[in-house]
């Protein structure tokens, strides 16, 4: 996907002419009937095209590529990538490997004076509870390996590109991928509408708690992954509630294995760049360091320190870490 049809960011806030164009533009195409499904209404059109000019992304390219899920905006992992290379460059994510059983990618922001690396692999999938159902992850293990790593490298490293939006899969939408290798969410059914006209649509219940038998897999995974938040120097993170539903205990588990492979990566380039600035500056030019025991925020500081050393010809003293 090229990044052409995205346009350079404007005013976050439309002035009054602005905003009643855009009014006249949602209830326009929404009368068109060319809309997705999901966008059915002009205030929904009105939010996307809003939702759009914050990220910037043009109208009809907002509207195509955005949609709502449980309430919240999402877009594809195509068009996340596009942003972040629209914003960043054409080197910000690199892919280095993509197979059926593993997504591996690089990634640097301009001011980093390297690059750093992140995975997604069908072992995470099935830790974060996304292999039981079947569906396009047994059919298309590598197209959605890639949309996984590049949903968490970006929301990782280019939060400003991102707008904080997830894509669809991520937020419990059934997908299916084209044959272009794109993914897409399976449209729903209408809302059911009320006999009576003044009533309006039903309401749709809530999520629903878990079933025993997944959450009783999922606590199991979650241990797993407990004792890797651990290892990796993470603390332990607060479990979701007894009555989470299952899209957002997935989520959980999703969210903690994007925090424990990013601070595993950033463990290791700690230890690399140790070795590098001993080779540099002297062995006793750094003290000794274990990132995997230090807070996240001490482990960061020792980063900058040793970047800075790296960059300097002359030893610079870290013993304060």
């Amino acid at each position: 996907m090229t990044t052409t049809a995205l346009a350079q960011r404007q005013d976050i806030l439309p002035d009054a002419q602005s905003w009643k164009t855009m009014m006249e533009m949602a209830r326009e195409l929404v009368a068109s009937g060319l809309l997705p499904k999901g966008i059915d209404k002009p205030a929904a059109a009105l939010a996307v095209i809003q939702k759009g000019r914050e990220i910037g992304i043009p109208p009809m390219y907002a509207l195509s590529n955005i949609g709502i899920i449980n309430g919240r905006p999402v877009v594809g992992a195509e068009v996340m990538l596009a942003m972040v290379y629209r914003d960043h460059g054409d080197q910000a994510i690199q892919f280095v490997e993509t197979s059926a059983q593993r997504c591996a990618v690089s990634y640097k922001r301009k001011s980093w004076p390297q690059a750093r690396a992140f995975e997604w692999t069908m072992e995470n999938a099935e830790q974060a509870g996304l292999l039981g159902k079947g569906g396009p992850w047994k059919q298309y293990p590598a197209a959605m390996l890639r949309a996984r790593c590049i949903s968490a490298v970006a929301r990782l490293a280019f939060p400003d590109s991102l707008g904080g939006m997830y894509t669809p899969e991520e937020l419990g939408a059934e997908v299916t991928v084209t044959d272009d290798g794109e993914i897409e969410v399976v449209p729903q059914a209408a809302p059911i509408r009320a006999i009576r006209p003044e009533i309006g649509d039903v309401t749709p219940p809530p999520p629903q708690p878990a079933g025993a038998e997944f959450r009783q897999k999922w606590d199991q995974q979650w241990s797993v992954g407990i004792a890797a938040a651990t290892a990796a120097g993470l603390g332990e993170p607060q479990a979701p509630p007894a009555n989470a539903s299952e899209v957002a205990l997935k989520k959980a588990a999703r969210e903690l294995s994007d925090e424990i492979q990013a601070r595993r990566a950033l463990n290791a380039e700690i230890v690399e760049k140790i070795a590098q600035v001993r080779a540099t500056h002297g062995a006793n030019a750094v003290s000794d360091f274990d990132p995997v025991t230090e807070a996240s925020e001490t482990v960061h500081q020792m980063l900058a320190t040793l970047n800075e050393m790296l960059a300097e010809p002359e030893a610079k003293d870290a013993e304060a870490f």
